[in-house]
């Protein structure tokens, strides 16, 4: 299975994202969002139709217009796969995080006035794009994000689709040997305390196939660090918040904290999505909230007093100013320095070095060694 992704050139920890994400599509869910990103000619498209073609004969597509077009194409594909996105509109966000976890369209019927239809669908997602296009926090709580490296060499595209059909039975017979696994440990596998838990856990029951112990829960610990930092790059207000508290905490309205937050931009044009009035900063204050506990900033309401609600923009726990505002600074992306050679082996170890499996299992019913080649 490493043979069909070793032309990337990933590192351990997207090398083990990417082979959770596929093990997590032969699962019954939920489903995180693969969100692959990179320069151009980075090998984004390709490796989008690499994964999907694992466990599904489709490909990669436009955007849907509307939700209908998206949960219609959810009907007749297992996995839904989009090329070259730029943005997200607000509105597909909110449908990709339902397909994610499991969600509902309710639309009238076509040539009807009183019937209505139903579109229930629970799908891995995949997308790809230059950007950073995932940056509303509820969707990044539910996705994964690879960032490619820049390729150093390049093949013609038709060598490496015939390699991908020569390898893709025994890759996907080493993909079912690893879900039949997770079927088996899941039973004894500890939940772990992550957004997605479900899917979490489906990985770390097979972690021994395909991965040393612990690896899958830095990697993702580590993804989902970097994915906060990115989202909150694309927060206008984010960058000033900090400078807030050059002073220390601060309680104010919505209109105050506007008033202030502009003295701080200054006189220019607002950028795009900056509040232009108070709701709006309240709302995005609460949108914003999980992910600024994370960076050291806390945001939130103040109990009602009178006609006014205020809120209180503090540092969380001991956290030092000048660090959170360093924070806010753009940062450069980390990679992974480790590749895995084609046709890698790798030995399976036993679950219980790793902490996964809460039970003894004996030593007979796992093989010496699994080939993921």
């Amino acid at each position: 299975m490493l043979s069909v992704l070793e032309f990337w050139e990933l590192g351990e920890g997207q090398t083990t994202l990417a082979l959770s994400w596929l093990l997590g599509a032969l699962s019954p869910g939920p489903y995180p969002l693969m969100a692959l990103s990179g320069e151009q000619g980075s090998g984004k498209t390709t490796l989008a139709r690499v994964l999907q073609r694992m466990v599904d004969p489709g490909d990669v597509s436009s955007l849907p217009r509307e939700s209908r077009d998206l949960f219609v194409a959810a009907r007749h594909s297992h996995v839904l796969g989009f090329d070259n996105v730029s943005g997200l509109p607000g509105w597909l966000s909110d449908d990709l995080c339902k397909l994610s976890t499991g969600g509902t369209l309710r639309v009238r019927e076509l040539y009807t006035d009183g019937d209505e239809v139903f579109f229930h669908a629970l799908r891995p997602v995949i997308l790809n794009g230059i950007t950073d296009f995932v940056a509303r926090q509820d969707l990044v709580d539910r996705a994964i994000l690879l960032h490619l490296p820049r390729l150093e060499r390049y093949e013609a595209e038709a060598e490496l689709w015939d390699r991908f059909n020569r390898l893709h039975a025994r890759a996907l017979g080493a993909l079912l040997d690893l879900a039949s696994l997770a079927l088996r440990e899941l039973p004894r596998t500890r939940v772990p305390n992550l957004r997605m838990a479900d899917f979490a856990r489906w990985a770390l029951a097979a972690e021994a196939g395909y991965a040393p112990p612990g690896t899958f829960e830095r990697a993702f610990a580590d993804m989902r660090h970097d994915s906060i930092r990115v989202a909150l790059d694309s927060e206008p207000i984010y960058p000033y918040l900090p400078r807030l508290l050059e002073q220390g905490r601060v309680e104010a309205t919505a209109a105050e904290l506007l008033e202030r937050l502009n003295g701080l931009r200054g006189d220019g044009k607002p950028p795009e999505g900056w509040p232009r009035t108070p709701h709006a900063l309240g709302q995005s204050l609460k949108r914003l909230a999980p992910a600024l506990r994370q960076v050291g900033l806390l945001a939130e309401p103040l109990p009602r007093s009178s006609v006014k609600r205020g809120w209180a923009i503090d540092k969380v726990g001991g956290a030092n100013v000048t660090n959170v505002i360093q924070s806010a600074e753009p940062r450069q992306g980390r990679k992974n320095g480790m590749t895995f050679g084609a046709g890698g082996n790798v030995t399976q170890t036993s679950p219980g070095a790793g902490g996964n499996v809460t039970d003894d299992v004996s030593d007979d019913i796992y093989p010496e060694e699994m080939s993921l080649e």
